[in-house]
């Protein structure tokens, strides 16, 4: 609907008229529109016209003048005139003004009706008119616009269709135009009667809207771009509370927490609490669903799983492969260890390498939970096995990476080690190896 604050606003601030002879500009008639539909289209599209007429640098009467010096007798007299030249002239001629400029607005099938008399007062004639179409009342304010153009011979009237050629960006966007779907971009839209419309287009949560005018016998080529509309509010609540909560990867606070101004679409939520296995999951939100709520916030409510620990201390065991670095394709030997965390990020195993090896490591791990980085220290007794020669102990240190997920019972993960082992054999200082290692850890 038209707003009328805002078009008073514009014929207050018109240009000061040039024109001593003022022109009248009465309220348009409605005709086949709702009552209160009649009063308030009628009358801000009277203060448009009204508007773009001072814009012209003429002198104007509004309604409000024209209720101020016409007697109750002669308002109810143009309230009865509607398209009488003859009627309006007269009430003119009592008003002292040269010009008047009448209208009706009206419906059309789906399409409003708009018709615009410019009438002589002395002469009792009209001296112009104007009858254009509008597809909705979102753009009846320009087809307005464009008949005080055409009864002032600034703009040349158009009849007849044009053709629309329409895309959106990006590419596949549903095309309504005046509200009704015509198709999907890209799209051309033949025989458009001639005049104002309004085109918009949504694909998914993205909309856009467009204003075009279209001429006769015209190609129009047009793009509308989609953005995401206004935001949702959304609550998070979890089970238990006070959990911290990941949207999209960036943290927004505990639960319970209230979001706005979040996109509409998809996107994650994750939430972590001490004691309780992390909770990823993907939600979409919908503005349809939150404009049909009444915009009382989405809820979303998540229920955290707790993580369960049979022992005081973290203890694994891990299986995997070795081989000497230096000379992959001297063979392979089988590595499994069991270890326990005596403390935080300080990990000590006690591992077995075939043939015959057994292993006592020391792992210091800064990085620790999820991805693991850190140092190890590791003493090799027995040692007889592709990555060891020679029967003797050896020392080793080196790197450890690896990565751990929570499951229903503790976690599971890989690592990685490479290091580089000395055997202790004073009769030799050339027995260095460079063990490489890649395991499959379970850690509770």
């Amino acid at each position: 609907m038209l707003n009328l604050p805002v078009a008073l606003l514009c014929l207050a601030s018109a240009p000061t008229a040039t024109d001593a002879t003022p022109i009248a500009v009465f309220d348009f008639a409605a005709v086949g529109l709702g009552d209160e539909t009649d009063r308030g289209l009628g009358r801000s599209l009277a203060a448009i016209v009204a508007a773009e007429v001072q814009a012209l640098g003429h002198r104007t009467i509004s309604s409000a003048d024209l209720d101020a010096m016409l007697s109750l007798e002669k308002q109810k007299d143009l309230l009865g005139c509607e398209e009488n030249t003859s009627c309006l002239a007269e009430i003119g001629g009592a008003l002292g003004v040269e010009l008047m400029v009448a209208g009706t607005i009206g419906r059309l099938g789906g399409s409003y009706t708009l018709t615009l008399t410019l009438i002589d007062t002395r002469r009792a004639e009209v001296r112009q008119r104007f009858q254009g179409e509008a597809g909705s009342t979102d753009v009846l304010a320009n087809t307005a616009r464009r008949g005080v153009g055409v009864l002032f011979e600034k703009t040349v009237d158009v009849k007849g269709t044009g053709i629309l050629v329409v895309r959106t960006e990006p590419d596949g966007g549903e095309i309504l135009l005046d509200g009704k779907p015509v198709g999907r971009a890209p799209a051309t839209l033949d025989e458009v009667p001639a005049g104002e419309h309004q085109l918009s287009a949504r694909l998914g949560e993205q909309q856009g809207t467009l204003d075009v005018r279209v001429r006769s016998g015209q190609v129009e080529r047009v793009t509308i771009r989609l953005q995401a509309g206004p935001g949702v509010t959304v609550k998070i609540l979890s089970t238990p509370p006070d959990a911290t909560v990941y949207l999209d990867g960036a943290v927004r606070g505990t639960t319970p927490l209230v979001a706005a101004d979040v996109a509409a679409g998809l996107h994650t939520v994750r939430l972590e609490a001490p004691g309780y296995l992390p909770l990823e999951q993907s939600i979409t939100l919908s503005r349809e669903e939150y404009e049909r709520g009444g915009e009382v916030p989405l809820k979303v409510e998540l229920a955290l799983r707790e993580h369960v620990t049979l022992l005081p201390v973290p203890v694994g065991v891990s299986a995997g492969a070795a081989a000497d670095g230096r000379a992959l394709g001297d063979g392979v030997a089988l590595a499994i260890e069991l270890f326990v965390e005596p403390l935080p990020w300080l990990e000590v195993g006690l591992g077995y390498t075939s043939p015959v090896a057994a292993t006592l490591t020391l792992r210091w791990l800064p990085l620790h939970g999820g991805l693991e980085l850190g140092l190890i220290a590791r003493g090799v007794a027995f040692a007889e096995s592709p990555t060891l020669r020679d029967g003797s102990p050896a020392v080793a240190g080196g790197l450890c990476a690896g990565w751990f997920s929570e499951v229903g019972l503790g976690e599971l993960g890989v690592r990685l080690e490479v290091l580089l082992s000395r055997q202790l054999k004073p009769a030799r200082i050339d027995l260095w190896t460079v063990p490489v290692a890649l395991s499959a850890a379970w850690r509770i």
